[in-house]
């Protein structure tokens, strides 16, 4: 063995970066491996155009230091991929995390020794390691999944995926480009491809459903008065769902539990939440987040019937 460690943390994003702070504080002997060369994790790797988070800036993000939330400072409401990826490196600047993270490693394999309640820790690298604990903070977007769509292979052109975008700035000035997918990531690209590109087509297999963004600038002094309330603000994000408290669509969620629900309401009263509160009328009802059946209508039927065909 090349090492051994009380605990081992594969992932250097969010959860990665805060598990090796939390454990350096209880005393253990601790390192993590990440196998891009920075931390960050899906912010590291998702930047492409349009890139930002869903949620204010102020909730997504640590709460468990004062001094952090104290010196750093939001410039938006809901921030964009370059500034939660400086966030991120200020933190692990802070904190002096990069000193027990061993960047451009991949974790290969992991065994497990039933005798010894150990795991033994194998990398690209050739290292071998053992640990007592094993924390896979891995997240959702760590493996990209690369579409098997016939022809990828010859085509001439240069081929981007989101998931791994490049870090230099790509030029789209007179191209065509088009865009697979009208999913959360093809919805931010899309408004800005198309200022750019010469042509932009976009291949939709379903209809996407979004909400206005709220993001935003903060105003001058703004941030400073919403620091000044961090207390308050993480209070209510610990009695929110989902740790939301300041974004509308998780309001209506977390408030769902006191409405009727979406199966015993009328057609009236479905088009009336659709009427105002838009798309997040559909996460209205008591039912939908727990009832399979009451998820599928709210699929179904979560905008009224308007159609407009599109000029030939």
């Amino acid at each position: 063995m090349d090492g051994a460690y009380d605990a081992v943390v594969i992932g250097a994003g969010f959860s990665g970066l805060y598990a090796l702070y939390k454990l350096r504080v209880l005393g253990l002997r601790s390192c993590a491996f990440e196998q891009a060369d920075g931390v960050g994790g899906t912010w590291l790797w998702n930047r492409y155009p349009g890139a930002r988070c869903d949620l204010e800036s102020l909730e997504y993000s640590y709460s468990f230091s004062k001094d952090i939330e104290r010196e750093w400072v939001w410039t938006e409401s809901m921030p964009a991929q370059a500034e939660i990826e400086a966030y991120l490196n200020f933190v692990a600047d802070r904190l002096d995390l990069r000193r027990d993270i061993r960047f451009t490693t991949r974790v290969t394999s992991l065994t497990f020794d039933e005798a010894a309640a150990t795991w033994s820790v194998e990398t690209d690298r050739g290292d071998r390691f053992c640990a007592v604990f094993i924390i896979a903070a891995t997240g959702l977007l760590s493996v990209p999944l690369d579409p098997a769509i016939s022809g990828m292979d010859s085509f001439a052109g240069r081929s981007l995926f989101s998931s791994k975008y490049p870090r230099e700035e790509v030029d789209f000035e007179g191209k065509r480009v088009a865009v697979i997918g009208t999913g959360s990531s093809g919805v931010q690209a899309i408004p800005l491809l198309a200022q750019r590109a010469k042509h932009l087509y976009v291949f939709q297999r379903s209809a996407a459903y979004t909400a206005p963004s709220t993001a935003r600038p903060f105003t001058p002094g703004e941030f400073a008065a919403l620091q000044a309330d961090y207390p308050a603000i993480r209070a209510a994000q610990r009695m929110a769902r989902a740790g939301a408290a300041r974004t509308s669509a998780f309001n209506v969620l977390s408030e769902a539990a006191t409405r009727p629900s979406l199966r015993s309401a009328s057609r009236a009263e479905q088009v009336r939440a659709i009427d105002e509160l838009g798309v997040l009328g559909a996460l209205f009802w008591s039912d939908v987040a727990f009832d399979i059946e009451a998820s599928i209508m709210a699929l179904v039927r979560r905008s009224r019937p308007r159609y407009r065909r599109s000029p030939a």
